[in-house]
């Protein structure tokens, strides 16, 4: 009777061990998430392009979150020719080709012109040099915007605007996601996860792989010179090559159930 128990403890545990391993695979060793709960960005490199000249951004943890600030634009001659006021963090660590990336943004600067959101496929990261995607919600348009970065410099690749202006003290959830050169996003907000507020998917393969990581930059200095700099504050940031499959949990469950089951019987015996 010991032995049957033995023995269907020893194959439910080495069943169960081997489709965690095939529901794994090897992408997990490339996923990345980051909660910032122990007040630490340990693993990401921050891109503060103002610093030089006078205007020193900040990487902080309030209540267990990441906020990015963007200090104003200098006014000493010149700096306007640097572009806006802004900056960003990202994982210098893996690169992605295909990937699936969000966060969830729970607080940022109100009565002001930025954009904060998620970039992707990241190399040669500096000042005027920086090349990669970005996917950005602007506060003042309330426009969700997928642009391609080059030099710096960004290009529009679509836009989709949201029904209403976020609401301060809501939480929104924003996702990224590159399948084959065709890249999505979308947000939503955390008090109705499954429903999209805007979405928008566009093909392109101009940037083909790279880092990933987080970014806010100031608008009005894009326009007018002006400079209010900007504000932002993420969590629960995630990065892996595709995303979680919802199914994974159930073939576990359906799988696992029937060795629960044989240990139930061993014992009763």
């Amino acid at each position: 009777m010991h032995i049957s128990i033995y023995s269907a403890r020893a194959s439910g545990f080495v069943a169960f061990s081997f489709v965690l391993v095939l529901l794994c695979g090897t992408d997990t060793t490339r996923a990345q998430s980051y909660n910032f709960n122990n007040a630490s960005d340990a693993g990401w490199t921050h891109y503060d392009p103002m610093a030089s000249f006078g205007a020193q951004g900040s990487f902080t943890f309030p209540n267990g979150g990441y906020r990015i600030v963007a200090a104003p634009v200098p006014t000493n001659p010149g700096s306007t020719a640097l572009g806006p006021s802004r900056a960003a963090s990202y994982v210098p660590s893996t690169s992605y080709t295909d990937f699936y990336e969000s966060v969830d943004i729970v607080n940022w600067q109100t009565n002001s012109s930025q954009a904060f959101g998620l970039l992707a496929h990241l190399s040669t990261v500096g000042l005027q040099t920086t090349s990669g995607y970005a996917l950005t919600f602007a506060d003042d348009t309330n426009q969700l915007t997928l642009s391609s970065i080059t030099g710096e410099a960004p290009t529009t690749l679509g836009t989709a605007n949201l029904g209403s202006a976020l609401q301060v003290g809501h939480s929104y959830h924003l996702v990224f996601s590159d399948v084959s050169n065709l890249l999505s996003g979308s947000i939503y907000d955390n008090a109705s996860p499954s429903v999209a507020l805007a979405s928008l998917s566009k093909t392109d393969s101009s940037k083909l792989s790279g880092n990933s990581g987080l970014v806010i930059y100031d608008l009005t200095s894009t326009t007018n010179n002006a400079s209010n700099g900007a504000d932002a504050t993420f969590d629960n940031y995630s990065a892996a090559v595709s995303a979680p499959e919802p199914g994974s949990a159930m073939l576990v469950i359906a799988m696992v159930a029937p060795m629960m089951l044989s240990r139930r019987r061993a014992r009763a015996r």
